[in-house]
């Protein structure tokens, strides 16, 4: 199915496991409770489409766009997303646990209570997402951008947040125990309520078992 001009068709339920489908358009496409499992979707364009409720684990979607798109309550996990264009996208309670994000684009994103767990976000642009009550335990954002990003009550323990760039992003009541904290931009970050114990700081301190909204 590569190359195929699919744009706005209606793909709803479909069985579409280990489907190849490079390089091609489905703008707008209809793809909600469809089954895409290892299916390949490199390089295409996706804008717009609704993947919502699909089951997608180890889906490929390398250098694609899908800008705008919808992926509320997908399964996601283990999938490949790396250089993929995202920005705006919905996916709200989605499972993308042990995803591969690197240099992906995600500004504006509405992900509230998405499931990051162990995924891989070095470089990634999250500028602007809305990541509350997301989990990224032991998630790699290393040098990852998220500046303005909303990440109240997100649990983030164990993660790697060395050079990031947080300026203005919103800790409150998260969790950062045991967070890699290093050379981190926190200009007008907030941390209120966020539990820190353990956590290496940006200037390479080690927080206390019990630190609560600072490093001591």
């Amino acid at each position: 199915m590569s190359r195929i001009q699919a744009d706005g068709v209606d793909f709803r339920g479909a069985d579409l496991e280990g489907a190849v489908i490079t390089d091609a358009s489905l703008e707008g496409a209809d793809l909600r409770d469809s089954r895409l499992r290892r299916a390949d979707f490199g390089n295409s364009n996706l804008r717009g489409a609704d993947l919502s409720g699909s089951n997608a684990q180890r889906v490929r979607f390398t250098s694609a766009d899908l800008s705008g798109a919808r992926l509320d309550e997908a399964d996601l996990s283990d999938g490949r997303f790396a250089s993929a264009r995202m920005n705006e996208v919905s996916m709200v309670d989605a499972n993308l646990g042990d995803g591969r994000l690197n240099n992906a684009q995600l500004r504006d994103i509405s992900a509230r209570g998405v499931n990051l767990d162990g995924a891989g976000l070095g470089r990634a642009d999250l500028s602007g997402a809305d990541l509350r009550d997301a989990r990224l335990r032991g998630a790699d954002l290393a040098r990852a951008r998220l500046e303005g990003a909303d990440l109240r009550g997100a649990d983030l323990e164990g993660a790697n947040l060395d050079g990031a760039r947080l300026a203005g992003a919103d800790f409150r009541d998260s969790n950062l125990q045991r967070a890699d904290l290093r050379n981190a931009d926190i200009s007008g970050t907030r941390f209120d309520g966020a539990e820190l114990g353990n956590a290496t700081w940006v200037d390479r301190r080690h927080c206390r078992p019990r630190s609560i909204s600072e490093c001591d």
